[in-house]
């Protein structure tokens, strides 16, 4: 019930407060940033199901063709397996900064594969406007929550929250 709270509170502050948060291009993802938290402390299932519910919430909410931010963020707990499997042997910030920059890069980068897939396949008639300035928003966007998922994990770490990955 916790995760359900927590994944409603991210969906409204991605949708109402993180526009008013940008800096230059970047805009936070709170919901990357709280799948970053929940990959790294809880089991590769539980993570899988909030990654589920969490795309899907956001994908009600924000406006984007339903089921693409869901299919995109099914991907980050193959992600977090792969890199706690086989790079990251510790929590710090240096890796919570990496596995949010990750994350973002490639909600990012699916996001533009779906929609350019989607419009080719004409699944979809709505497009944004891709160009240079996008990849810049995708760059800074994954700088900007790295260093927010840093702050948080310090935060966290240094009140003794932060609980360890379990297999």
């Amino acid at each position: 019930m916790l995760i359900l709270i927590l994944i409603f509170i991210a969906t409204v502050f991605q949708v109402t407060i993180s526009p008013f948060l940008n800096i230059w291009i970047a805009v936070p993802n709170f919901l990357i940033i709280l799948c970053v938290f929940i990959g790294i402390s809880q089991s590769f299932r539980n993570f899988l199901i909030f990654s589920l519910v969490a795309g899907i919430m956001f994908d009600i909410f924000s406006g984007l063709p339903f089921g693409f931010t869901a299919i995109i963020f099914l991907v980050f707990p193959i992600i977090i397996n792969i890199l706690f499997t086989n790079i990251i042997e510790e929590l710090d910030l240096k890796n919570i900064f990496i596995v949010s920059f990750i994350f973002t890069l490639v909600y990012y980068l699916v996001l533009l594969i779906l929609f350019k897939t989607g419009l080719f396949l004409r699944l979809i008639d709505w497009s944004p406007n891709f160009s240079f300035d996008f990849l810049k928003l995708i760059f800074f966007s994954s700088l900007y929550n790295g260093i927010i998922a840093g702050l948080i994990f310090t935060i966290l770490n240094k009140t003794g929250v932060m609980g360890l990955r379990k297999s």
